[in-house]
C-alpha cells in the first residue's frame, strides 16, 4: 500500500509538470482504463502532439505538408517503481496549406506518408521506447519527451534527406529524358556559380555527412571548413548551389548566410574545365587552407566575402546577415524576451548553477542567479560572516534569464523543467519540483532621456559577448551577496520601463 501510494504520488508530480511545462495544444493528461481494460484501474496518461513538416523535401513554397503524429506514454499501475512507461505512437493526419491539390501535391503527401509508416514512425517508437526504459525505477515522462523533441530536430531531418534526394533523383531522370528527346546533340550555354556560406559554427557529424552528400549530389566541389567558424565554399552550375543552400538553410542552425556569390556563362562542353576547384569537395579544419585554395584559384576576392569585405566583381546585394527565417526589421536587436523564475532550493547548489549557467550560454542567453537573503535586518558590520552563512543555505533562489528570441528562452525552460538538475535528500539525481515564473515578457533595450546611466550602461553592453561572458564569470561570485535592495536596484537598472512589475514580482519574495 506504502508503495502504490508512493507511485501515485510520482505519478502526479509528473503530471503536474507535463501542465506547466507545455500549452494545451502539445501535450495533456487524461485517464484510461489499464492495460487489461478494467474500467476500475484507470491509468493516467499523457498525450504529445508532435509534427513532421517536409520543408526539406517539398519545393513548392504553396504546399507544404505536415504530418501530424500523438505519442502516447501510459503510467501503468505500478510504474515507475516496478513498470516502465509504456509508450505507442500514432499518425493522426496530414495537412497541406494548398487548398486545391494537385497531382504533385498529391504525390508528395503519398511519398511523406509512406515514409512516416515504413521508417520514420518504428525509428521514432524504438527511441523513445530505449529512453523509457534507460531509467528504471525513476520518473521517465520528461525523458521520453525530450527523447522524441531529440529525435525530430536530429532524426528526422535526416530521413527527410534520404526522401529528397530519392525524388531529386527521380526528377533529374525526367528531366534529362525530356532534354534528350527536344535537344538530341545540342549543346548549350550554361552558368557556372560559385557560392561562400558562412555559419557561426559547424560541429555535428550529421551535419558534415549530410552536407557532403548534397555536394556529391549536385555535383558541387569545394570545401567545407570546420569548427567555428564555419565556412563553405561550393562551385558548379548555379541552379545547383541555389537548390543546395535551400536545403541545408532548412536545417537547425545557430547562423547561416551567403556572405559571398559569383556566376559566369560558359559553353556546356567547355563548363567542366572552367572549374577552378576540380579536387571534389574536400572537409578541412584550417581557415588557411581555403584562403590559400581560393588564391591560388584567382578567388580571393570570393574569400574575402567571409569577412565582409566586397569588391566590385562581387554582388555586393548578397551582405545579408540577417537569421534564416526571422523578421529584417531594422528594430529586432531592440527588443527582449526575459523571464523571472523563483526556485525554492537548490540542494547541490554549485552543479545546478552550472547547470543553468552552461545551458544558458549554449541558447546564447542572458542570465544572473541571486539568493534571497533571509538576514535584511542585521548589521553590515557583519556583511562577510553573513556570507558565509548564506552560502550554505539551499534556498530561496530568483533566476533571471533573456535573450533576443522568446522561442530560445522556452527551450531553455523546457530543458530546465526536463533535466535532473538538482539531487534529492538521499543524493539522486531529480528534477526540479519547486520552481515556477513570477513574471515574463518582452521589454526595450533602447534607451531613451529618462534611462538611469545604469540603465543606458547595461544596454550598450548587451550585445557585447565579452560582456556577457564575464557577467556568467562573475555570477557565482555574486549570488549571495544582493541585499533586497541591490536586487530591487539590479531590476530597475536591468528592465528600464518594465521594471515595475518585476520589482512587485521580486518584493513579493521577501
Amino acid at each position: 500500500m506504502e508503495e502504490e501510494n508512493d507511485n501515485e504520488e510520482r505519478r502526479q508530480a509528473e503530471l503536474e509538470f507535463v501542465t506547466a511545462a507545455y500549452e494545451e495544444e502539445e501535450a495533456w493528461c487524461c485517464c484510461c482504463s489499464d492495460e487489461n481494460g478494467d474500467p476500475n484501474d484507470a491509468c493516467h496518461v499523457v498525450r504529445r502532439r508532435l509534427f513532421l513538416n517536409d520543408d526539406n523535401y517539398n519545393d513548392n513554397n504553396s504546399s507544404n505538408h505536415t504530418l501530424q503524429i500523438q505519442l502516447t506514454l501510459t503510467m501503468v499501475s505500478r510504474y515507475p517503481s516496478k513498470q516502465s512507461l509504456q509508450v505507442s505512437v500514432q499518425l493522426l493526419q496530414q495537412t497541406t496549406n494548398n487548398q486545391s491539390p494537385t497531382t504533385n501535391t498529391t504525390k508528395a503527401t503519398t511519398d511523406l506518408i509512406k515514409l512516416a509508416y515504413d521508417s520514420a514512425l518504428p525509428d521514432l517508437l524504438s527511441h523513445c521506447r530505449t529512453a523509457a526504459v534507460s531509467v528504471p525505477g525513476e520518473e521517465a515522462v520528461f525523458v521520453v519527451l525530450a527523447a522524441a523533441d531529440e529525435w525530430i530536430a536530429e532524426t528526422w531531418p535526416t530521413l527527410l534527406l534520404t526522401l529528397t534526394l530519392a525524388s531529386a533523383d527521380q526528377e533529374k531522370k525526367r528531366r534529362q529524358e525530356e532534354s534528350s528527346d527536344d535537344h538530341l546533340n545540342q549543346s548549350t550555354n550554361v552558368i557556372l556559380g560559385r557560392r561562400l556560406i558562412y555559419s557561426h559554427h559547424i560541429i555535428s557529424n550529421q551535419k558534415r555527412r549530410d552536407i557532403q552528400d548534397l555536394a556529391k549530389h549536385y555535383n558541387l566541389t569545394g570545401y567545407i571548413k570546420i569548427g567555428w567558424p564555419g565556412l563553405i565554399v561550393i562551385e558548379g552550375l548555379d541552379d545547383a548551389c541555389n537548390h543546395f543552400y535551400d536545403d541545408i538553410r532548412k536545417w537547425a542552425w545557430q547562423y547561416l548566410v551567403v556572405r559571398g556569390e559569383m556566376q559566369e556563362t560558359c559553353h556546356e562542353d567547355n563548363f567542366e574545365s572552367q572549374r577552378r576547384f576540380c579536387h571534389g569537395f574536400q572537409e578541412v579544419d584550417d581557415m588557411s587552407i581555403v584562403a590559400d585554395a581560393c588564391r591560388q584559384a584567382n578567388l580571393e576576392s570570393l574569400f574575402k566575402t567571409s569577412m565582409k569585405i566586397y569588391d566590385n566583381n562581387i554582388d555586393e546585394s548578397t551582405n545579408n546577415d540577417e537569421m534564416p527565417n526571422s523578421t529584417s526589421s531594422s528594430t529586432t536587436k531592440d527588443f527582449c524576451y526575459a523571464t523571472l523564475m523563483y526556485v525554492d532550493h537548490m540542494n547541490n547548489g554549485k552543479g545546478y548553477r552550472k547547470w543553468l549557467r552552461k545551458n544558458a550560454s549554449e541558447l546564447d542567453l542572458w542570465l544572473w542567479i541571486r539568493h534571497l537573503r533571509q538576514h535584511e535586518h542585521e548589521s553590515s558590520k557583519n556583511e562577510s560572516n553573513l556570507i558565509e552563512i548564506e552560502k550554505h543555505r539551499r534556498g530561496p533562489f530568483v533566476v533571471a534569464v533573456r535573450g533576443y528570441e522568446k522561442t530560445k528562452v522556452g527551450t531553455f525552460l523546457k530543458r530546465w523543467r526536463s533535466s535532473r538538475v538538482d539531487v534529492d535528500s538521499k543524493g539522486k539525481p531529480c528534477l526540479e519540483r519547486k520552481m515556477h515564473v513570477l513574471v515574463e515578457g518582452y521589454y526595450s533595450l533602447v534607451s531613451d532621456e529618462n534611462d538611469t546611466e545604469d540603465r543606458k550602461t547595461t544596454i550598450n553592453n548587451a550585445n557585447s559577448p565579452h560582456h556577457q561572458q564575464q557577467q556568467q564569470d562573475d555570477q557565482e561570485e555574486f549570488v549571495f551577496k544582493s541585499s533586497r535592495a541591490d536586487l530591487v536596484k539590479l531590476v530597475q537598472s536591468s528592465m528600464g520601463s518594465s521594471s515595475p512589475c518585476w520589482v512587485e514580482a521580486i518584493e513579493s519574495c521577501f
